[in-house]
């Protein structure tokens, strides 16, 4: 037989008239405690009972100390999450990639301002520009790349009124190599 101990208060939730009665923990050999008289089966926690130590497996963890660890993981997901989306993590202006698109697409219209050949290449270069400035105006003024959002839609906002203009006055010029004086760009 294996030793067990007894503490002298019953654990399987029956009354054991005469026996008993607490005192520190004994290590026994027999099937009754030496000290108190209590059988070994009074010291197994009853089965089916339900009890929080029971449930995980009697390690001695109580309903506190369960409610802790609840608490602290459900206020480490907040906390994580709050960082997460603020973009603390997120290197810098979580916004950055849009303002880097747009300005990719803006760079595609100066690309074809530049080298223009035809009217048609004007009108697809200005509908780049008002891509790139839907693009830029979705950036929220909380945002750390704002202001250099707010100026490349400015600068676009210009090319596009004087392509516009040119466009409309039927005075169009070849703008490449050699530039003439008179080309708008």
């Amino acid at each position: 037989m294996s030793s067990w101990i007894c503490d002298g208060v019953p654990k399987d939730g029956k009354d054991y008239p005469g026996l008993g009665g607490k005192h520190e923990p004994y290590n026994n050999e027999l099937s009754d405690c030496e000290y108190c008289g209590l059988p070994q089966e009074a010291m197994t926690t009853e089965s089916g009972s339900g009890s929080v130590t029971e449930l995980i497996g009697g390690r001695g963890m109580n309903l506190g100390t369960i409610l802790a660890a609840i608490v602290t993981c459900v206020l480490l997901l907040a906390g994580g999450s709050a960082v997460y989306f603020s973009g603390i993590f997120s290197g810098g202006d979580r916004y950055l990639k849009t303002y880097q698109d747009a300005i990719t697409t803006g760079d595609e219209a100066l690309a074809i301002i530049q080298s223009h050949e035809n009217p048609e290449q004007l009108a697809q270069a200005q509908e780049y520009l008002s891509e790139a400035m839907t693009k830029l105006s979705e950036i929220p003024q909380k945002a750390d790349i704002y202001p250099e959002a707010e100026a490349k839609i400015n600068n676009y906002d210009t090319l596009s009124t004087q392509i516009t203009s040119k466009l409309s006055s039927g005075e169009f010029q070849l703008c490449a190599d050699p530039q003439p004086k008179t080309c708008l760009f």
